[in-house]
C-alpha cells in the first residue's frame, strides 16, 4: 500500500512539475524511505513517512518525526485541510497523492531552482 501511495503521488507530481524523483524503502522504527528529489542539477534527500490519512492523530507522530529529522516530508494518500494547514504553519513539507505538495524553505531544498525552495502546489 505505501509503495503505491508513493507511486502515484510522484507520478501526479512529475505530470504538474519537472523534477526526478526516486524513493527508497527503508525497514525502521521511524521512516518508511527516503525521498530525493532532483531539479535542475541540485537534489534533496528528505526522509519520509507514508500513510494512508494525514490527520489530526497522527499529528503527534509527525511532530516527532519532523523534531527527530530536519529533512522530512509527510507523503499521505489523504491529508485533511486542517492538517495541511497545521503542516504549513509549522513548516512541514508534505506531499499528498493528488500531487498537492509544501516543500517550505529550509526543508533541504535551500540552493535549489527557486521554484523549488519553498514550492506549493497546487
Amino acid at each position: 500500500m505505501k509503495e503505491e501511495i508513493v507511486h502515484n503521488a510522484l507520478a501526479n507530481l512529475k505530470k504538474a512539475i519537472p523534477l526526478h524523483a526516486t524513493w527508497k524503502e527503508l525497514h525502521n522504527k521511524e521512516t518508511d524511505g527516503k525521498l530525493e528529489l532532483r531539479m535542475t542539477g541540485k537534489k534533496v534527500v528528505l526522509h519520509t513517512v507514508v500513510m494512508k490519512e494525514a490527520g489530526d492523530d497522527q499529528l503527534s507522530q509527525i511532530y516527532k518525526l519532523a523534531y527527530r529529522h530536519a529533512a522530512f516530508i509527510v507523503i499521505a494518500q489523504k491529508i485533511s485541510p486542517k492538517v495541511k494547514e497545521i503542516l504549513r504553519q509549522i513548516h512541514q513539507a508534505y506531499l499528498e497523492e493528488s500531487g498537492d505538495i509544501f516543500l517550505p524553505e529550509g526543508s533541504g531544498c535551500d540552493g535549489m531552482h527557486p521554484s523549488f525552495a519553498g514550492l506549493s502546489y497546487p
